[in-house]
């Protein structure tokens, strides 16, 4: 019962087994018995012995300590058991005179052999004293039996003669026998109870482990279905939101002038645009008015989808303004977006108004006359003339609000020449990060690269203009929307 790798059942349950296990054992013994001592003898015509009267005892013990296994009265079967077949099988035998010449020999052993039931039956952690009580019990017992034999004797026995010769031994031999005997079995016992009470704590322990990790499990099991949930959510979203910058897209290039009829005004040019995101904050506008072409190119507070609509709203304000303006010049124009602007963002000049508005370049050329007229909101013109960089420097006014509000745009004139370049740009360009040391490009490079460009066409330079950002950028993110307009005499 102390074994490891018995059943996995507790240690009173083990004991209750054992219990009805030395109970078994005794009803079969009484059975034998009976065969024995009364069937056999009863056939032979036996006369009636002192044997039938333990057998009854003992049939009687069994049969109650069944009844009281039944009722859940295991402390009195276990105390019955300890007392009550030591004083039937040996001392009560002894005490009705019933001694033979064996008994000097196998009533000691056999009072060692049922000290052993306590120690099987009692668990040595919680019953010490019942078992130290019931070992002092068995002892007394061994330590009398020759006495109780010889003063209930009814005749005087040769064995108890010749015990005398040899008492020491006589009395040795059961004490050291029930001493050893009872010591192994008691030490085995309590390792195995320890073990079993180390492996039951490890169970447990285990156990407890396993139903947190299941509650782990159930628990990581509901937050990655919540997960699952969000995440479906959020590229539902993402792709509505995918799907709307795309239409915003198809929209503002739609509101954009066509390729061709830009190709029409303008022969020789090229537009580089580079939004950062799907919509792009910077925009372009190239429209004919008489003989003469107004373009321009806007770069709006912020990037993708505010900036796309500041665009398209540039552009809208950009038609009324060069219809009302067109006679005043660039700078006329410049002025009448910039109070159109003012007016439909509602600023006011409050701190707490937002930072809306837009830099810009607007370029009246005569492609005719090759007489140019600029103005530039946070913007300059590049002009290469007859092989001469020239930079014309535009005003330090956003078209928005201006906090110095007595400040007006002024107009720069250039008369060109054929072959003359110009260049109209937004500060995404130069503005970008990368290179060996990961800094801004620069306006210095920026004019470097365009000096570079003057001897190929204009589409060619496009495509330079757009390896070299690629290059430049690597693997850097792009900061802002790039646009580029060239135009070429």
């Amino acid at each position: 019962m102390t074994k490891p790798g018995t059943k996995h059942i507790s240690i009173r349950e083990k004991e209750r087994f054992l219990t009805r296990i030395i109970n078994y054992v005794l009803l079969v013994s009484t059975v034998v018995l009976t065969a024995l001592t009364r069937v056999i003898p009863s056939l032979l015509r036996a006369e009636f012995n002192f044997a039938e009267i333990r057998i009854a005892l003992i049939l009687l013990l069994v049969l109650g300590n069944f009844y009281l296994m039944r009722k859940k009265r295991y402390k009195l079967v276990k105390i019955l058991l300890i007392v009550l077949p030591v004083q039937i099988l040996i001392v009560f035998p002894i005490l009705a005179g019933y001694v033979l010449e064996a008994s000097y020999i196998i009533s000691p052993f056999g009072i060692v052999a049922l000290s052993l039931i306590p120690i099987l039956i009692l668990d040595p952690e919680q019953h010490g004293w019942p078992l130290l009580m019931s070992q002092v019990y068995f002892l007394f017992l061994v330590l009398i039996s020759d006495s109780l034999m010889d003063h209930f004797s009814p005749v005087k026995l040769t064995s108890s003669v010749l015990i005398r010769e040899f008492y020491p031994f006589y009395k040795g031999a059961p004490l050291i026998m029930m001493l050893f005997l009872n010591a192994s079995v008691y030490y085995q016992r309590k390792i195995g109870l320890q073990f079993e009470k180390h492996f039951r704590e490890k169970q447990e322990e285990a156990g407890r482990e396993s139903r947190r990790a299941a509650s782990l499990n159930e628990e990581l099991f509901h937050q990655h279905a919540s997960l699952t949930r969000h995440k479906e959510l959020i590229e539902q979203q993402n792709k509505l939101f995918k799907e709307s910058v795309t239409y915003a897209r198809h929209i503002q290039q739609a509101v954009l002038p066509a390729e061709e009829d830009i190709r029409t005004l303008l022969p020789r040019h090229f537009i580089y645009l580079m939004p950062r995101d799907v919509v792009s904050g910077d925009f372009y506008w190239v429209e004919a008015v008489g003989e003469q072409i107004v373009i321009v190119v806007g770069d709006c507070t912020g990037h993708g989808v505010p900036g796309a609509f500041m665009s398209m709203m540039g552009i809208s304000f950009l038609q009324d303004s060069i219809n009302d303006a067109f006679k005043r010049g660039t700078k006329g124009i410049m002025e009448e977006l910039r109070q159109k602007v003012i007016q439909s963002l509602h600023l006011t000049g409050k701190i707490s108004d937002p930072k809306m508005g837009m830099d810009m370049g607007l370029v009246i050329f005569n492609p005719h006359t090759r007489e140019l007229s600029f103005t530039g909101a946070h913007q300059n013109l590049y002009v290469f003339n007859a092989g001469q960089f020239i930079k014309v420097k535009g005003d330090p006014i956003p078209v928005g609000l201006d906090l110095k509000s007595d400040r007006q745009f002024s107009s720069h004139k250039l008369e060109l020449e054929k072959g003359d370049t110009f260049y109209m740009f937004t500060d995404g360009y130069p503005d970008q990060f990368g290179g060996p040391d990961n800094k801004k490009l620069g306006y210095p490079r920026f004019k470097e690269l365009l000096s570079e460009l003057q001897l190929i066409p204009m589409k060619q330079q496009q495509f330079k203009l757009a390896a070299a950002f690629e290059k430049w950028k690597g693997a850097i993110h792009q900061l802002d929307d790039v646009l580029i307009l060239g135009v070429r005499c």
